[in-house]
Parts: C-alpha cells; sequence; structure tokens
C-alpha cells in the first residue's frame, strides 16, 4: 500500500488530528494464546544495527488535468526517496515508515512498496482561470506531519529510523 492520501485539500489538517489522537493508542492483542515460534518479532521489537538510511530527494510534483467544462482538477503530490547508507540496495528486504507528530511517533509502523514516501498533500478542483486554488493553504496544513523512515534487512535488522522529514519539504535529487 502506498502512503497517497487521495482526500481533498482540507484532509491534511484532519489526518494531523487524526494522528494526534491515535499517537497514544496502540491495538489490543490476544494475550491468552502462545506466541508462534515462527512469527517474526512486532515492527517495534526489531534488532537495530548499522547506520540510518539517507534521504536522497524530496519533491513536489502538480499534475493538472483540464476537464470539460473549463474546469481543472490538480493535485500536489510529495515525494521523499531513500537510500541505505552503504548505497547497497541489495541487502534491504523492506521499507518501513512512521508517521512523526509534535506529540510523538505513531503506533503504526506502514511498509512501503519501495524505498519512497509517496503522498498527496493537496487536491482541488476548480476554474481553469484561478490556477491552482488554495494550494498553498493545503501544504502549509500538510506540513505538520513528518515522517520517519528506515530499511529491514534481509537479515532480519532494522536500521535505525531516520529523523523525521517534513511532509512537503524539498531537496535536490542526490
Amino acid at each position: 500500500m502506498r502512503l497517497r492520501s487521495t482526500h481533498p485539500a482540507g484532509a491534511p489538517a484532519a489526518c494531523l488530528a487524526l494522528a494526534v489522537a491515535l499517537a497514544g493508542c496502540s491495538s489490543a492483542e490476544d494475550a491468552s494464546g502462545p506466541a508462534s515460534a515462527t512469527a517474526s518479532p512486532p515492527p517495534d521489537r526489531l534488532p537495530v544495527a548499522g547506520e540510518p538510511v539517507r534521504l536522497v530527494s524530496a519533491t513536489l510534483e502538480d499534475t493538472v488535468v483540464p476537464q470539460e467544462d473549463g474546469r481543472i482538477s490538480w493535485t500536489t503530490t510529495w515525494e521523499a526517496c531513500f537510500a541505505p547508507a552503504d548505497d547497497d540496495p541489495a541487502g534491504v528486504a523492506r521499507w518501513e515508515a512512521q508517521l512523526v507528530t509534535p506529540e510523538g511517533a505513531s503506533p503504526d509502523v506502514e511498509q512501503l512498496p519501495g524505498n519512497c514516501v509517496d503522498l498527496d498533500v493537496a487536491t482541488g478542483l476548480n476554474p481553469a482561470d484561478a490556477g491552482l486554488l488554495n494550494r498553498e493553504i493545503a501544504l502549509s496544513d500538510a506540513a505538520g506531519l513528518t515522517y520517519r523512515v528506515r530499511a529491514v534487512t534481509r537479515e532480519g535488522t532494522a536500521t535505525p529510523w531516520t529523523d523525521p522529514v517534513r511532509v512537503t519539504s524539498e531537496s535536490p535529487p542526490g
């Protein structure tokens, strides 16, 4: 599942509020049954080894689609891509991301389909002559969110988490 939001322009603020509300929550587990001997450890219990992965690029991209009625639909997508510290992607079994708010890290760890966090951070449908109406407001709402990323190696260890990367931040490809 890609970390992609397809909600209206005000959704980043709603997502932030939801993330803040959920930050202290955890899912209930059935403690009555024995743990499976073959089950892998939960994401927060993986042994940590190596160096954090590094941010190689963070970009904002606008997509505009003209509509037949003279309006446009548009989306601004933020993508942040990471690479192993040693530049050896062969050792990476999977990539994980975690939402971080000022209150702390979400208990949910999301598996990325690749090495990039990919979010729609602003959307709109408006008259073409209005441009990307309210885009800057939506981007400022989304900028309250940050993600941290790590790699899980084929040996079953995880790299340390990166420092949180602010949604909507941009850096040159590297």
